[in-house]
């Protein structure tokens, strides 16, 4: 007599939870990661932009069990994202353009120091780093506004400077602390950054932030970063043009709009008449190409227009359906020196795979039970005819 197949609901269950765990915290990663543009690892220098990141905060979530998964949730894909673009790049610089907490202005001193202590153990990192506050960090939007408490408690916890010098050694890129102290600085080109803030911004004519806003010797490109758009003039038109005056950027990096764009416009035109690329990963209609697409902008020293690139969040909590991180690239060749090439890294949706984690759960919990069923089923007595009779057994055998 041929076995009678019977399934295992238990084990059908941890397959599927396993396969879905599988699929979602480890695949989905990797196949962002093959997505990603392959960068030549001699004679860049690297620097990777992280936007709007604003791990959550405890105030705005109603239900605390909600609010304390989704701020698990949340950690664990910023935490991961940011891995795998370290693995990916090993960036010498990163730069967060602000929002770094969700809710850093409106905490106590208390949750402010447990959310820093969250955001350091998320990007733990030995690249150098550069912070830049935003609104959420230390007011400055609505009725939140921005304090000399704020901005202090801010920048204890995330010290910076007025600008940084970086230089490409034979090696490796090192920060310059001092241009002026004896060094064969002439031989090696140097990148200036300068975070740039309107939430903090105060004008002056003689020495506007503080700043030396001339050029030093060998300084190849003056790149501005910001939190709020600066070219943009939505925000400020006044500081928009005292930057431009002031600092005569070569690029500028800014967020807070949460969706990335390319704002550009020649240098001699009105700030407010720029052409706007809108960053997507989306295929054009009448794109028939499998891949998605991975567009770069590639600046040169010699172009006649500014560019600010704006760049997308990376938090999947922040109502937009694509995130990214941004990736510049800034050659010292000799031929090309100070040429800036950025792209889009773009991260994979969370909210789908939340979904299909619940349908899972659901799928599991229905065939586990349906298995407890028949199981009590099959144990309870039932009288049979010729039950006694030999080979009366039924023969099964496991499906799954």
């Amino acid at each position: 007599m041929s076995p009678r197949a019977a399934l295992d609901y238990n084990r059908l269950s941890l397959m599927i939870i396993l396969s879905v765990v599988f699929y979602n915290e480890i695949l989905v990663y990797f196949n962002t990661f093959r997505s990603w543009p392959e960068v030549e690892q001699q004679r860049f220098f690297k620097i990777l932009f992280v936007a709007d990141p604003q791990i959550q905060g405890k105030s705005d979530m109603g239900n605390w069990l909600l609010g304390i998964i989704t701020r698990w949730d949340s950690d664990r894909y910023l935490s991961k994202t940011f891995s795998w673009a370290k693995y990916a790049y090993n960036p010498d610089v990163i730069v967060f353009l602000g929002d770094l907490m969700d809710e850093g202005s409106e905490g106590t001193d208390e949750e402010f120091r447990g959310y820093v202590k969250r955001f350091h153990s998320i990007y733990d990192t030995k690249a150098i780093k550069i912070y830049v506050p935003g609104d959420n960090d230390i007011g400055g939007e609505g009725l939140d506004l921005v304090t000399p408490k704020k901005v202090s408690r801010f920048q204890q916890n995330f010290p910076g400077e007025l600008n940084y010098f970086f230089q490409l050694k034979p090696d490796k890129v090192v920060l310059r602390q001092n241009l002026h102290e004896p060094d064969d600085k002439t031989k090696f080109p140097i990148v200036e950054i300068i975070p740039a803030n309107l939430l903090t911004f105060k004008s002056s004519e003689e020495s506007w932030y503080g700043l030396n806003t001339e050029l030093e010797p060998n300084v190849k490109l003056r790149m501005v970063v910001s939190h709020m758009p600066i070219l943009p003039t939505g925000s400020s038109p006044k500081f928009s043009k005292e930057v431009m005056k002031h600092l005569k950027p070569s690029v500028i990096f800014s967020a807070h709009d949460h969706r990335g764009l390319d704002f550009s416009l020649e240098k001699s035109q009105e700030i407010a008449l720029g052409n706007v690329t809108i960053f997507t990963q989306k295929r054009n209609i009448d794109d028939h190409d499998s891949e998605p697409e991975q567009p770069k902008i590639i600046l040169h020293q010699s172009d006649t227009r500014i560019h600010e690139i704006i760049v997308p969040t990376c938090s999947y909590r922040m109502g937009v359906k694509e995130m990214a991180f941004g990736l510049a690239k800034i050659s010292f060749d000799t031929e090309n020196v100070g040429e800036v090439t950025y792209s889009n890294l773009w991260l994979p949706s969370r909210f789908p795979l939340l979904y299909v984690y619940l349908a899972a759960v659901s799928i599991s919990s229905t065939l586990f039970l349906v298995g407890r069923i028949k199981k009590r089923s099959n144990s309870t007595p039932r009288r049979r005819r010729n039950s006694s009779s030999p080979g009366s057994k039924s023969n099964y055998s496991k499906l799954v």
